[in-house]
């Protein structure tokens, strides 16, 4: 009996040992690859451009922490002499995907404001077939609202030929690829405000691309994020 019970640990001890060994030798192959690399962009946020079309523009202060704690950002305000629409512009790229936690279903619902679901719209913009995503927010018993586009654009690196399928499968679960987010807030006023924002908009996205490297993705469905505190984004 003694013998028996014996014989069983032994191959029950054997049994999980090879079973170690092979979820150890499996974690160093997918380890193996290394992290997935960041991708910068080809220059500074800071040096986008000042004046898009018939805007011109002032940089404002950031003081969202999200916002600090990514690698690089940018918040501007875009106006026009002979049009009372304003665009407040905001850029956030992390190598490390952390911009994502941004998103206006979240930030602006936290600063107070609910969604029109009428003003609610994704229109296309040449160049990526992703279209953008456009909201309208507002405070109950206010006429109008603010506008607001938002999209993003994902970095990949290069594939690595030396990697197998697994091992990018792995990495891209161990860490988000970089990424860019971009949004756009503008008091809505009239339904004329729509067109005029979304030609700034267009125009914008077009002098975006000079600081994207190639093979950049577009895209503006919704991840997951987290809610952000009272140093989030406003509504102009």
């Amino acid at each position: 009996m003694k013998m028996r019970i014996r014989t069983r640990v032994a191959i029950l001890t054997g049994t999980l040992g090879v079973a170690l060994a092979a979820k150890c030798a499996l974690f160093g192959y997918l380890q193996a690859a290394g992290p997935l690399p960041a991708v910068p962009l080809l220059r500074p946020l800071q040096e986008f451009p000042t004046a898009l079309g018939r805007w011109t523009s002032r940089d404002e202060p950031v003081t969202d922490p999200q916002l600090l704690d990514n690698d690089d950002r940018l918040s501007r305000v875009f106006f026009c002499r002979n049009h009372r629409q304003v665009f407040r512009v905001w850029m956030s790229y992390s190598g490390s995907g952390k911009d994502r936690g941004h998103n206006p279903e979240v930030c602006m619902r936290a600063g107070g404001m609910s969604e029109n679901p009428r003003g609610r719209a994704a229109f296309s913009v040449a160049g990526h077939p992703e279209p953008i995503q456009q909201y309208l927010f507002g405070r109950q018993g206010e006429v109008g609202g603010v506008l607001v586009f938002y999209w993003y654009y994902t970095l990949t690196p290069p594939q690595d030929a030396s990697s197998s399928p697994l091992q990018r499968a792995y990495q891209r679960c161990q860490r988000r690829a970089s990424s860019l987010t971009v949004e756009v807030f503008s008091p809505m006023a009239a339904e004329q405000d729509v067109a005029s924002a979304r030609e700034f908009v267009c125009l914008l996205d077009q002098s975006l691309q000079a600081l994207l490297p190639r093979g950049v993705v577009r895209g503006s469905k919704r991840m997951p994020v987290f809610l952000i505190n009272e140093g989030g984004p406003r509504p102009p």
